[in-house]
C-alpha cells in the first residue's frame, strides 16, 4: 500500500470515528435533556409520589381509585410504566388503591349445594372446603356456613359450606305381630318405631274378630324407623 493510500485509508478511520463520536455525544444530549426514566411509584402514597418527582421535571395526575391486592391508599398502576422513557413536562397518570374488595357473607343457608356454589362465585367468593353432616335438613341442602352469615370478609378469602347429608338411616328388625289384635299389634310396632299403614278386612272362620294373620314385612326383616306396615286383619 502506496503513501497516499495510507493517508486516505487513515482519513477514513478518522471521519468514521468523528461521526460516531458526534451520534453517541448528541443521543446522550437528548436523552439527557430530554428524555428521563419513568421511576417506580407502586406501593407509594400519592403523597409520596409528589413530593418524590416534586424536582423532576416530571407531572403527577391520579386517575382514579379501586380496589385491588395492594395496601389502601397506595398506588397500584402507573403509565408509563416504570423503567419506559419519559419526556420532561410530561405527566405521569396513577391509580390508587382502595385496598381489597370487601364482602358481607350473605345467608346460604337451605340453599342447594349447586346453587349455593353459583351464588358463592358471583360474588367473588371462592370454595375452601365441602363438609357434609347427617340433619334433618333436606338432602344437598347448606346447613352453614364458615366464616359465618354477616361477617365482612375480603373477596380474596375463602369460603366453607356444611352441607346436610340427610338424616342417619336407622334400621330396626320387624317383629311377630301376627296373631296379635290390632290394638297389641300397633302398640308392639311403635314401640320399635314402626306404624300401621293401610288395614283390609278378609273374613276368616277360623280367626276370631280383629286379629292379624298376615303383614307386608317379614318378621325379622330390616326395615326403616318410622316405616308404616300394611296388615290384614280378620273380620
Amino acid at each position: 500500500m502506496n503513501k497516499k493510500n495510507i493517508i486516505i485509508f487513515l482519513d477514513f478511520i478518522l471521519i468514521i470515528f468523528i461521526i460516531y463520536f458526534s451520534i453517541n455525544t448528541g443521543l446522550k444530549f437528548f436523552f439527557n435533556d430530554f428524555l428521563l426514566e419513568t421511576p417506580d411509584l407502586s406501593n407509594l402514597t400519592f403523597n409520596e409520589a409528589v413530593v418524590l418527582l416534586e424536582n423532576s421535571d416530571i407531572k403527577l395526575k391520579k386517575i382514579d381509585e379501586d380496589f385491588s391486592e395492594f395496601e389502601k391508599g397506595k398506588i397500584y398502576l402507573q403509565i408509563p410504566e416504570a423503567g419506559s422513557a419519559i419526556k420532561k413536562g410530561r405527566t405521569i397518570k396513577v391509580w390508587v388503591s382502595k385496598g381489597k374488595n370487601r364482602i358481607v357473607v350473605p345467608d346460604f343457608s337451605n340453599l342447594d349445594i349447586i346453587d349455593a356454589k353459583v351464588m358463592a362465585e358471583q360474588k367473588g367468593f371462592s370454595i375452601k372446603e365441602i363438609v357434609y353432616t347427617h340433619s334433618n335438613q333436606k338432602i344437598n341442602t347448606i346447613i352453614t356456613t364458615d366464616p359465618k352469615e354477616g361477617t365482612i370478609m375480603s373477596s380474596d378469602k375463602h369460603l366453607s359450606f356444611l352441607v346436610s347429608s340427610g338424616p342417619i338411616n336407622e334400621f330396626v328388625r320387624m317383629p311377630d305381630i301376627i296373631g296379635l289384635n290390632i290394638d297389641d299389634a300397633r302398640k308392639k310396632l311403635e314401640k320399635n318405631q314402626l306404624f300401621i299403614g293401610s288395614i283390609e278386612y278378609i273374613e276368616n272362620d277360623l280367626i276370631e274378630p280383629n286379629i292379624v294373620f298376615d303383614a307386608s314385612i317379614s318378621v325379622n326383616e330390616k326395615i326403616k324407623k318410622g316405616s308404616s306396615i300394611n296388615i290384614i286383619v280378620s273380620k
